[in-house]
């Protein structure tokens, strides 16, 4: 027991006249430690969305912005979505890493073989080198709707 440190009762609720010290915030920490993870996640939820309210009122309205993810907790759908991301992260990785490695050996493909094809909405050719190629065909063929295709010219 640690007295009139003590600011949080058994239960984890605020006791009146409590002081905030070192040693009852650490006590309140350990005791923490000791709740089911679903109750800690919960904790950090919840004090993540106080501080976000606090910084909205005192630094950017931006910081309000993250009340918006309380809709994940609300959804059990979005729920599982993020388990399924949250869980399977190495797996999608992997499998970003994969999708960036064929995009690069497209970029070398096209700049042996059709670098002429490169050509911005400005008109400029975009693709004298293998970086301004891969970058290309980068930013660009993820943001064509059908893909990088549709931004490639035929040579005349």
């Amino acid at each position: 027991d640690h007295g009139d440190h003590e600011i949080f009762n058994s239960n984890g609720n605020l006791k009146r006249g409590g002081r905030l010290d070192l040693k009852s915030v650490t006590s309140h920490l350990a005791m923490l430690s000791q709740l089911p993870m679903n109750s800690q996640v919960l904790y950090w939820y919840y004090l993540i969305t106080v501080v976000a309210s606090y910084l909205g009122l005192v630094c950017s309205p931006f910081f309000f912005s993250l009340h918006l993810l309380m809709v994940v907790n609300k959804s059990k759908l979005l729920q599982n979505v993020m388990r399924s991301i949250t869980q399977n992260g190495k797996t999608l990785l992997l499998a970003a890493i994969l999708g960036f490695i064929i995009v690069y050996l497209f970029a070398i493909v096209a700049y042996i073989t059709f670098p002429e094809s490169f050509i911005s909405a400005e008109g400029t050719k975009m693709c004298h080198t293998l970086w301004q190629c891969l970058v290309f065909s980068v930013a660009s063929g993820i943001r064509s709707g059908g893909g990088l295709g549709d931004l490639l010219t035929t040579p005349a």
